[in-house]
């Protein structure tokens, strides 16, 4: 019958003990599922943790040692781990560029340096060169005036006493 009989009870108690089963077994469902979602994002932060690392590591290796050779492999992605490789070489290329570069203005500026000793140099030993012809014209002038002056006075004193004309045109 409908009324709450024995029926009834057998169907209460079978869902009651269904329901702990149910429940059981959906916190077993639910725990697998959790430990299964953390594998799964376990396994994805390995994934992750090598798609990204590596990458990372070249860079680092390629900026401590200052060379583009851990990058070439990284270069050909079209990624921004290659954009980052591409701008890492170009980089290093121009860094090269202006080291030789400065390399060259440092050993023009040294040879202007030399150039420049050198031009003061010559400079000096000219102005004491220059000095010295001063100092030998000077004497080898009085030396000559000295006696010229005498010669000259006493050739003078001759004309005033001389009457002939050739020791006249002798003595001019």
């Amino acid at each position: 019958d409908w009324n709450g009989s024995t029926l009834s009870r057998l169907n209460a108690v079978t869902t009651s003990y269904s329901a702990r089963e149910f429940l059981k077994l959906a916190n077993y469902q639910f725990i697998a599922t959790i430990l299964f979602i953390i594998l799964v994002i376990l396994l994805i932060t390995l994934y992750l943790y090598k798609l990204i690392n590596r990458p990372l590591k070249a860079i680092t290796h390629s900026l401590e040692t200052e060379s583009s050779k851990p990058l070439e492999e990284l270069e050909s992605r079209k990624n921004e781990f290659g954009e980052i490789a591409r701008l890492i070489n170009e980089f290093f290329e121009n860094k090269n560029a202006l080291m030789a570069e400065i390399v060259m203005r440092i050993k023009a500026e040294n040879e202007l340096i030399d150039k420049q000793d050198e031009l003061i140099s010559a400079k000096e030993k000219a102005e004491e060169l220059s000095k010295l012809k001063s100092n030998l014209l000077a004497n080898l002038s009085h030396e000559f005036r000295t006696p010229l002056s005498g010669i000259i006075g006493l050739s003078e004193l001759l004309k005033m006493d001389i009457q002939d004309e050739e020791q006249i045109r002798l003595l001019n």
